[in-house]
């Protein structure tokens, strides 16, 4: 794994998820609106979405979403608390990290990342948001 601490971790985490073709996980306490659309945009492109967040906004936001491709879990009041920033796509793209999925957490706020490539480090932070998601569920 590489690390990386700067105000600009989207230049990692926004184009590996948003350029995702089949999959890509999530793991973020907070998300905006804009990347919120950018997610629903993935789901309409048949790329397969997993959303965990602790953010009750986004219950509402995807609720009505009807695709087929975007499952989420929304973390309840009696639901662990998720803290957890982690981000997957594709099997050749990992990050986790102190950025949330907001504009702020991307690029303007002084954030550590940890990202990997190697196919077999992907899996394996894959496998454990895989565990994180029961956990949830």
């Amino acid at each position: 794994m590489k690390s990386y601490d700067s105000e600009t971790c989207g230049q990692y985490v926004v184009k590996a998820l948003f350029n995702a073709r089949k999959y890509a996980y999530i793991c973020s306490p907070y998300i905006d609106e804009k990347y919120a659309n950018a997610i629903l945009d993935l789901a309409e492109r048949k790329v397969f979405v997993k959303v965990i967040s602790s953010s009750s906004e986004m219950f509402y936001f995807f609720r009505d979403h009807g695709s087929k491709t975007l499952r989420y879990n929304i973390t309840h009041d009696n639901s662990p608390i998720v803290h957890t920033k982690m981000y997957i796509a594709d099997d050749c793209f990992g990050a986790e990290g102190s950025a949330n999925l907001t504009y702020n957490g991307m690029w303007q706020q002084m954030n550590s990342l940890s990202y990997c490539e190697r196919r077999d480090e992907v899996e394996s932070l894959k496998k454990r948001f895989e565990k994180l998601w029961e956990t949830v569920a």
